[in-house]
Order: structure tokens, then C-alpha cells, then sequence
């Protein structure tokens, strides 16, 4: 069964409006929660369920070129945390400079990410999960901010390593409206260590 036992019902001091307020201090408006019950088909599977909720995370993001959301769950499907892409606390981010130092510097997607502004979805929800995070699934769901379209870029090789570190038992990605991939994160680790590293394993 599904439960939201971390978190706790919360109403607007300015307009009334209702949502669920997490752990993480973000609130998720019992319309989108709402709008998710009314779909075609009324229950989905826990999986798109969860992919639902990242994607949702992905949209409090401040990056100007993709925004990531990322939702850590036990194995009693009860959400641990959530993070999403952004700046450090209490730091500006690129959406308040209107500008994104990356794109200024042509420096390509993917690459060289020490030189960013922001805190990637999955580093802030690890953080905010610390040892509750072991034996869970992370789910992850992002989007491109021109084109709104679903991205499917696995976590980074810096990421990778915080995931492995961090003991979590899979990882989720949302590849499509209705579609998502599993994998292991040792093997999301390897993929990325060759990519950054090449085969050497001297």
C-alpha cells in the first residue's frame, strides 16, 4: 500500500489552497495529486506513480536548459525525499539571473559539470535522505525547459558515485509518457566510468 506517512496536510494561509507538505519542505498541491486520480485509467503502477511525482519535482527546477526531479522511496513505498535541480541555499540561481553561465561559455550538455551553478536533483535528494537512502529506489524524471520534451539522460558520472555510496538498490528513469527504464546502479556506475575514465582498469 502506498502512504504518505512522511508527510502532512497542509492549507494556504493565502488563497486556501491544499497540498501535502514532505519531509523535504516541498508541497505538492492535492490538484496535481487530484489530477493523477482522474486519469484514463484511475491507478496506475507504483512505478509511473513515483515516475508522476519526479517528474512533477523536475518542474521546481531553476535550470534554464533541463530540469531533473528525483524521489527516493523504501521498500515500503514511502517516499524518503525528493530534490530537484538548483542552486545552493541561500544562492541565487540562474532562473533570478536570467542567464545560464554554461550556455554564455558554450559549454556543451553533459560535460565539465564543476563549472554549474546548480545542484543536481539526485545529489539534493541523497543529501536529504543521509542513511535512509540505503536499500531504496530512486526514481528520476526530467525535461528539456525549450522544447518541455522528457529527456532521458542518466544520472552524471558524479551522481553515479553518490548513488552507489549512498547503497541504493535500483534506479528508475521515465523514457516516455508511460515509459521507464531500470537499472542497476553498479551498472549505471561502470557506463559512466568508462564514458569519463575510457577501459582502463589498470
Amino acid at each position: 500500500m502506498l502512504t504518505w506517512s512522511r508527510g502532512t496536510l497542509v492549507r494556504g494561509s493565502e488563497n486556501g489552497a491544499r497540498g501535502l507538505r514532505m519531509v523535504t519542505g516541498m508541497i505538492i498541491p492535492l490538484s496535481f495529486i487530484r489530477e493523477l486520480a482522474l486519469r484514463d485509467v484511475m491507478r496506475t503502477n507504483r512505478h509511473q506513480y513515483f515516475l508522476d511525482l519526479a517528474l512533477r519535482c523536475a518542474h521546481q527546477g531553476t535550470c534554464l536548459r533541463r530540469n531533473f526531479g528525483a524521489i527516493i522511496v523504501d521498500e515500503y513505498n514511502t517516499i524518503v525525499s525528493t530534490g530537484y535541480t538548483g542552486a545552493p541555499r541561500k544562492q541565487m540561481d540562474c532562473t533570478e539571473l536570467a542567464r545560464c553561465w554554461r550556455k554564455d561559455h558554450n559549454i556543451p550538455s553533459g560535460s565539465n559539470y564543476e563549472r554549474c551553478r546548480s545542484v543536481h536533483a539526485e545529489m539534493n535528494a541523497l543529501l536529504q535522505a543521509g542513511k535512509l537512502a540505503r536499500g531504496c529506489t530512486l526514481y528520476l524524471a526530467g525535461y528539456d525547459v525549450e522544447t518541455e520534451g522528457l529527456t532521458q539522460i542518466w544520472p552524471c558520472f558524479l551522481c553515479s558515485k553518490m548513488i552507489v555510496n549512498s547503497a541504493i538498490r535500483n534506479v528508475i528513469m521515465r523514457t516516455g509518457p508511460e515509459e521507464y527504464r531500470e537499472m542497476d546502479p553498479m551498472l549505471l556506475y561502470q557506463m559512466r566510468s568508462r564514458e569519463a575514465l575510457g577501459d582502463d582498469e589498470k
